[in-house]
């Protein structure tokens, strides 16, 4: 807790009055403690790691010493993080109940308390950083404008593109970031209000798409979209705007093309010379016999060297939300080697993190390994194998 009372002042009769409270200008320092969820304050530190997030909430009616007079016991919760903010009845609100903006080298959070006025100006704090930057993602007032935008990241969906049945459960087949930004105007009004969306990476075999609606009573006044065809559309345009080198362009690409037909036919037609002693060596049934001989050891290896026993539970994340939507497919090959024994928390945080335990638990027993190096390496069909790879090429 900062301020246990942030009530410097009451009003009655539209008069204000000085209260017990808070001083103005009363200024803590944060402090980091990366130890507070063992409930330890070793390591306590005023140094915050990067990226890490910063929330305020402002607790309506909190505290117990009132003033005098004091008869409204409603409690209000308002929040700078989404979904935070409560009315009295502890029902989320629907509308912002803070306003989080820079000016000049402060940060400045205000608070709206009750449901009157909505002025957001009932508790207002200022929060300075060193360096003045390391605080990102926070809209810039200008006094002399009368209208003040804010932008800030609603979150990160992953979609199983197979629903309603389980299917794969990688949750990457869509991955989209959405950010929601609005304008006030000088009476703090809703002006304007923006939706981006910016898919990441999607491994998906079907033909996915993504719709979304908004439920409004006006008319939208403009979309737009950016991508890879958008990109491409764009080249386009810019060729047609100079048809000068049109030609030349199209030119230098046919003969590249040829080029590399002509590479791709002497690729193929060395192939095919040596698919005939490919067809002649695989056919062979001294080749036929090695193989299966090699195969029977290997899987006979694999059975005795994998754990009897394996557990475990891995918590990782990446910077790149999409990076990590493609570990998570590529660990979800693994599961019909688990059977779901390692459990995998993938974080779409925007963090690099990997934490975690696994247990295995088996034996290996060295005359196994011997006795299957003993039969490939005296085996006649074995000996074939490698003379004729040995002198493929006479």
């Amino acid at each position: 807790m900062l301020f246990p009372n942030t009530q410097d002042g009451t009003w009655r009769n539209w008069t204000a009055y000085k209260s017990a409270g808070i001083n103005p200008l009363t200024a803590v320092q944060l402090m980091y403690y990366p130890n507070i969820a063992s409930k330890s304050k070793e390591g306590a530190t005023t140094v915050f790691p990067a990226g890490y997030r910063i929330g305020f909430v402002l607790a309506t009616n909190g505290w117990n010493h009132h003033v005098n007079g004091f008869s409204g016991y409603k409690k209000y919760r308002a929040a700078t993080s989404s979904g935070l903010s409560l009315n009295d009845k502890g029902m989320k609100f629907n509308e912002p109940r803070t306003a989080v903006y820079r000016y000049s080298d402060w940060i400045l959070t205000s608070f709206e308390d009750y449901m009157t006025d909505e002025n957001f100006s009932d508790v207002v704090i200022a929060l300075k950083s060193n360096p003045v930057d390391a605080i990102t993602d926070i809209p810039v007032t200008n006094p002399d404008d009368d209208k003040t935008s804010i932008d800030f990241l609603k979150g990160i969906y992953a979609f199983e593109d197979l629903w309603p049945n389980q299917g794969d459960y990688d949750m990457n087949d869509v991955i989209v970031r959405y950010n929601y930004g609005n304008t006030f105007n000088e009476k703090n009004q809703i002006y304007s209000e923006s939706f981006t969306f910016k898919t990441f990476q999607n491994i998906a075999t079907n033909n996915n798409g993504l719709g979304f609606r908004l439920i409004t009573e006006e008319n939208i006044k403009s979309a737009s979209k950016s991508g890879l065809f958008t990109h491409i559309w764009e080249i386009l345009s810019k060729i047609i705007r100079f048809p000068g080198n049109l030609w030349n362009k199209v030119i230098s690409i046919i003969k590249g093309i040829i080029e590399k037909i002509k590479n791709i036919k002497k690729t193929i037609s060395g192939i095919t010379d040596k698919l005939g002693w490919w067809k002649e060596f695989l056919a062979n049934e001294q080749t036929k016999a090695a193989i299966s001989l090699i195969w029977k050891d290997v899987k006979g290896l694999l059975h005795h060297v994998l754990p009897t026993k394996l557990e475990g539970d891995v918590t990782f994340g990446c910077d790149d939300p999409a990076i990590t939507g493609t570990v998570l497919a590529v660990l979800g090959m693994t599961f019909p080697f688990h059977k779901n024994r390692i459990h995998v928390n993938p974080l779409f945080d925007g963090e690099n993190q990997l934490t975690g335990n696994v247990f295995l638990k088996g034996s290996i027993y060295g005359i196994v390994l011997i006795k299957a190096a003993i039969e490939i390496y005296f085996n006649k069909n074995i000996k074939y194998v490698i003379n004729r790879w040995k002198h493929k090429e006479d």
